[in-house]
């Protein structure tokens, strides 16, 4: 069948580029690659776990061990049911890496809880000892949470000296 088809091509031999695409092409991979030297500030976060804990938790049967095993971490040494009550609440752990491993840095996890309306909190953490690869870990937990609820939007930051150098936000933060 394909011996007997014929094709005519009227394209031209791709052995050359026009200036102008040439050009294009150049423009679009320098700018590119500022536009990402830009964009990173230095630093990068790679990904925010969340583990949310409550004795609503408690009964239920996961399939991957890993999720009981974060439960039982989380309130090993708890004894008495007001030493779980009080560490109930949402725990983040933030993966992050910085390309200045010789200055300090500052980890920032802002946060909105369900009662708090619009109000914004937040907490900070300065590393000082950074490594190729980083956690910080951030819990929301005791009276906060008991009082003013889950967690809703939150956005994590590392800073140095005042300056942004990456983010990471949840899909509700604004």
């Amino acid at each position: 069948y394909f011996r007997h088809c014929t094709t005519l091509s009227i394209a031209r031999p791709m052995n050359r580029i026009s200036p102008a695409l040439f050009l294009i092409a150049t423009l679009l991979v320098i700018f590119g690659t500022f536009g990402v030297a830009l964009a990173d500030g230095g630093a990068k976060i790679s990904k925010v776990n969340y583990h949310f804990l409550t004795d609503e938790t408690k009964d239920q049967e996961a399939e991957d061990p890993m999720i009981s095993f974060e439960r039982r971490h989380l309130l090993h040494g708890a004894l008495y049911l007001a030493e779980q009550r009080a560490r109930y609440g949402s725990y983040y752990s933030v993966f992050w890496g910085a390309d200045d491993r010789n200055r300090p840095v500052a980890i920032k996890f802002e946060y909105r809880l369900e009662k708090s309306g619009a109000n914004v909190k937040s907490r900070e953490i300065e590393v000082l000892d950074i490594r190729r690869r980083n956690v910080t870990k951030f819990a929301v937990t005791g009276d906060e949470f008991h009082t003013l609820g889950k967690v809703v939007a939150w956005r994590a930051t590392v800073t140095r000296d005042g300056q942004v150098l990456a983010s990471h936000k949840s899909f509700l933060w604004d």
